[in-house]
């Protein structure tokens, strides 16, 4: 009997604290919050009411939102990628520099879009094989235009807007193609900077991306692979 007596105190002094939202019971009760506690550790609280912290969270083309357990979200990438939060986008990052270059299979995509931190001697080649033996599309950004050796045909991109490239900042770009026509742009407000005329029935498999000194990119959603040209 004194055990009883003992709850019903502990209760009735418990039950106000209960009702006014302490502990988290209040979202128990009516659904409300004031704060994230109130909620369950995967949960978040916004506009007093308990949500998921990934509703409105967007993980770019190649990645999910996951909720954690206190209170927050992360953005997953898919394998090898990661999520760089000032683009909003799950991408590999490289470095290229003369002699190494790298290589990215897109099988059958036909866009791409990366991010470049770089001004100078930047290549950018579409080809229907991994080594260049074939047919292929030379991108010379901001380049010297002595270039000698190559199969396909070279298309000098030399009259872009000023500061368009950077070499202290990232400045996003993207191409996309069908079978007669390769376009390029930047990719704030999706700006259409040239098009080209896709000759020889070219089938683009792979780009190759070099430069003759440093340059970083952020690539979107692929994965390049890096090779020695030497």
């Amino acid at each position: 009997m004194k055990a009883i007596f003992i709850i019903l105190i502990v209760m009735a002094c418990l039950l106000p604290i209960f009702l006014s939202g302490g502990y988290g019971i209040s979202r128990l009760v009516n659904n409300r919050c004031t704060s994230d506690t109130d909620c369950g550790r995967s949960k978040k609280c916004s506009e007093n009411t308990c949500i998921s912290p990934c509703d409105g969270v967007s993980c770019g083309n190649y990645g999910h939102c996951e909720a954690n357990n206190n209170h927050t979200s992360s953005c997953i990438c898919e394998s090898e990628l990661y999520f760089n939060s000032s683009i909003g986008e799950c991408v590999s990052h490289v470095i290229t520099k003369y002699p190494f270059m790298y290589i990215i299979f897109i099988n059958n995509k036909r866009y791409v879009q990366f991010y470049l931190k770089g001004d100078q001697d930047v290549n950018i080649y579409f080809t229907n094989d991994s080594l260049q033996t074939n047919e292929n599309m030379l991108f010379m950004i901001s380049v010297d235009t002595k270039i000698e050796g190559t199969n396909g045909e070279i298309i000098i991109i030399d009259e872009l807007p000023p500061n368009t490239l950077s070499d202290n900042e990232y400045r996003g770009f993207w191409f996309s193609w069908d079978d007669s026509t390769m376009k390029f742009g930047k990719i704030d407000n999706h700006t259409l900077l040239h098009s080209y005329p896709i000759k020889n029935g070219l089938k683009i498999r792979y780009i190759h991306l070099s430069t003759k000194t440093d340059a970083e990119w952020l690539v979107e959603g692929l994965i390049p692979e890096k090779i020695n040209i030497k």
